[in-house]
């Protein structure tokens, strides 16, 4: 059974409000898609990149915010 989704759905943005984005071009039922949210804002993720991926502590993502490396 496939499900209907839209090719435009709507997401809520932390600064636009609510904004339209494209929805998942292809639907198969055993393979639900969905726009989970809007784009993220630059530098939403650091923390996640910089320390939980890269490896790096707190102190020093601190240091790179400070030195406007980030």
């Amino acid at each position: 059974q496939l499900r209907h989704r839209r090719m435009i759905e709507e997401v809520d943005h932390r600064h636009m409000g609510r904004v339209r984005v494209p929805g998942a071009v292809i639907k198969l039922s055993d393979s639900p898609t969905g726009v989970r949210g809007p784009a993220p804002i630059l530098g939403e993720h650091n923390v996640e990149i910089y320390g939980e991926l890269l490896g790096l502590s707190a102190p020093q993502v601190d240091e790179l915010k400070r030195s406007k490396v980030i």
